[in-house]
This record gives C-alpha cells, structure tokens and sequence, in this order.
C-alpha cells in the first residue's frame, strides 16, 4: 500500500475517536505531522487525542517551545496499551515507535519502522520529512 493514493484522510472521518501517536520520543517533523493530523480531525468533529509512549517524558526545550507555540495537547503515557478507535501513527524522524492496539491502525511516514507494518500505512521513503507527507494527504483533500 505504498502507492499514495491508497490513504485518503477523508475516508478516515467515519471514526468519531482517533489517536495519533508520536515517536516514543517526539521529534519536530513528527510534531509537525500531528498537528496538521490533529486540526483535520478537529475541523470534522472528530475527538482527537495526541499522545506518545516513550519510557521517558523529557522533551528538549526547543520541542517544549514548539508544543507551547502550536498549542499541541501532546500527552505522555507510558502505560498505554490499547485504544478503542482509529490509531494513526506518525513516523517522522528515525526515532522507535511502539503503537498501541487499536480497533483500526494506520501508520504514516518517511522511515520504515522497524517493526511489522499494519495493514494500512503510507511510507513514502523518498520524502525528506512525514509532515509533508501529511501536507501531501491534505493537498488531495483541498485541491
């Protein structure tokens, strides 16, 4: 399911509850990825949760500044294990990405991880970065 036109992101609002998670420990361009994920879903309705699920919580000042800036609601949960809904991953960056279960799972990016791949995904290894492969998403989407 490499060929983009695969995922549209407007077949994904028959979920009213949907996760996007972020590397276990966020990088910009996945910050980046998930807050152009979150103001989708937001602007359909959507319940959206944005969270990560790294052993540890610090975060680098400049990625500090950069929640506070976008007004991004990035939770910490290392205990998360499941979640009832549309889970959409974002793998931006080289850093692990342990996904939790999901009702439906969909994982984005520029790397391929380096675990198995859901069933659903886009990785588009020749991008430089997953928040334009998530600009891209949303280019088909208004234009």
């Amino acid at each position: 399911m490499n060929n983009p036109s695969y995922l549209q992101l407007s077949s994904l609002l028959r979920f009213e509850r949907i996760a996007v998670q972020c590397p276990d420990i966020p990088s910009a361009d996945s910050l980046a990825a998930a807050w152009g994920l979150l103001r989708f879903f937001q602007a359909a309705g959507k319940t959206v949760r944005l969270f990560h699920v790294g052993t540890r919580e610090s975060l680098s000042p400049n990625i500090r500044e950069m929640l506070i800036q976008l007004e991004l609601p990035l939770e910490h949960d290392p205990a998360a294990s499941a979640w009832s809904g549309l889970l959409f991953g974002v793998s931006g960056g080289t850093g692990a990405l342990s996904l939790v279960q999901a009702t439906e799972t969909i994982l984005a990016g520029n790397h391929m991880p380096d675990g198995p791949l859901p069933p659903r995904h886009d990785i588009r290894p020749y991008l430089s970065c997953c928040s334009t492969l998530v600009w891209r998403m949303l280019e088909q989407i208004f234009h």
